[in-house]
């Protein structure tokens, strides 16, 4: 089965939504991954630089306090023995210290951090001097001369060493800070997209579900209508199988178009070969009498003449109103358009079919054609004829059988 051009669209359409909501989840998903990896490295920023950094600042601050402190014992301590060890521990300490200011070097970020790094290693460098000079005077018992060294100038070299030492702390602490707000900013960034995507999907997804609703209840609604359409076919095809006298099966064709609601109205006109009106049959409408009257006097109705003009088995009048202004039905189709069959069998036109039809099915292929079956006419006990009609083309023979 050959699959209609409208179908082909829709079928397209869905397609490209179908693909674009998988792009669109994977750019989401592929964000999430971005942001996800920014704030997994910012985290690890944090603690590869400014976290080792402000550590072995602090670890720095605390060794010079104790080499700051050792000194002092120093000169208090009148055991050889103790400054020994006290000596020993200063230069633990002092290693302690170049090993975290390797660690600043390696791990602080900027020119400036790198500045401070070198302008603290500078101090501690100076200052060993001066401790050397308060261990040799203790040593040569100048105790006095060491008290004035370690309360003046190394007491003084101290205090900035200190303070370079909290300068690469607040430093490191400050890197710390920028990272946290971008890890923060990234954090922000992911709520905004997930809010926004899953916001869109919710959007595309109420589209999507009203579209194939819509869609749905579209093909129900016509599947009904065309299964009403086989029902009246079928009940007509019984009738012209049955029913022996022309005007009677006529009027019984019209009763059974309009019995399942597909239709509105329905009136049938026929001619002799003379050209003027055989049968007349019809539904209960108004005014039906005067359409009647104006027919047999020799009126054609616009429907007829649109047919007959089109040169095709069938046509359709949208607005009754403003283009059938001189018939007696104008007014009383309402929302719905006058659709009118040519009865013809073997190039002779017998007549024709009009029915009123709501307008949205006026464009329908499926209402405009049919479906065409075979049909086995017996008459008078005569041979049987196979032939092939459509159901009002059959009613049409039937009669002028």
């Amino acid at each position: 089965m050959r699959t209609k051009p409208q179908s082909k669209k829709e079928i397209a359409l869905l397609i490209a939504v179908f693909i674009f909501i998988g792009i669109l989840s994977m750019s989401a998903k592929y964000f999430e991954y971005y942001v996800v990896k920014i704030m997994s490295t910012t985290t690890s920023d944090i603690f590869e630089h400014p976290l080792k950094v402000s550590n072995a600042a602090l670890t720095i601050k605390v060794d010079i306090y104790d080499i700051h402190k050792d000194i002092k014992d120093i000169i208090l301590s009148s055991s050889k023995s103790q400054i020994i060890e006290l000596t020993k521990a200063i230069n633990q300490h002092e290693k302690q210290i170049y090993k975290n200011l390797d660690v600043i070097e390696k791990n602080i970020l900027g020119k400036e951090g790198l500045l401070l790094q070198k302008n603290t290693k500078k101090l501690f460098d100076s200052w060993k001097p001066i401790r050397d000079e308060v261990i040799d005077l203790i040593n040569s018992n100048r105790i006095k001369e060491a008290i004035d060294i370690t309360q003046g100038k190394s007491a003084k070299h101290v205090l900035k060493l200190e303070s370079s030492a909290l300068e690469l702390y607040d430093y490191a602490q400050n890197k710390a800070i920028g990272f946290k707000n971008k890890s923060v900013s990234s954090f922000e960034k992911i709520v905004q997209v997930t809010i926004l995507t899953t916001v869109l999907f919710f959007l595309i997804s109420i589209v999507i579900g009203y579209y194939i609703i819509r869609r749905i209840s579209h093909f129900m609604d016509k599947n009904e209508h065309l299964r009403n359409v086989l029902s009246v076919i079928r009940d007509v095809n019984q009738l012209i199988v049955r029913e022996k006298d022309p005007q009677k099966m006529l009027q019984e064709s019209c009763n059974i178009l309009i019995s399942t609601g597909v239709y509105g109205q329905a009136w049938i006109v026929t001619y002799n070969d003379d050209g003027k009106t055989e049968y007349f049959t019809t539904t209960d409408i108004e005014n039906i009498d005067m359409l009647k009257d104006k027919i047999k006097s020799g009126w054609t109705p616009y429907c007829i003449k649109k047919t007959e003009n089109i040169k095709k088995l069938y046509s359709f009048v949208e607005d009754t109103l403003s283009e059938c202004s001189t018939c007696p039905l104008a007014g009383l189709y309402d929302a719905k358009s006058a659709f009118n069959i040519q009865l013809k069998h073997d190039d002779k036109v017998y007549g024709f079919l009009t029915l009123s039809l709501d307008k949205k099915y006026i464009t329908d292929n499926d209402e405009c054609k049919p479906p065409q079956k075979q049909y086995h006419l017996e008459r008078n006990n005569s041979d049987k004829i196979n032939q092939e009609y459509s159901c009002e083309e059959v009613s049409l023979a039937r009669s002028k059988s």
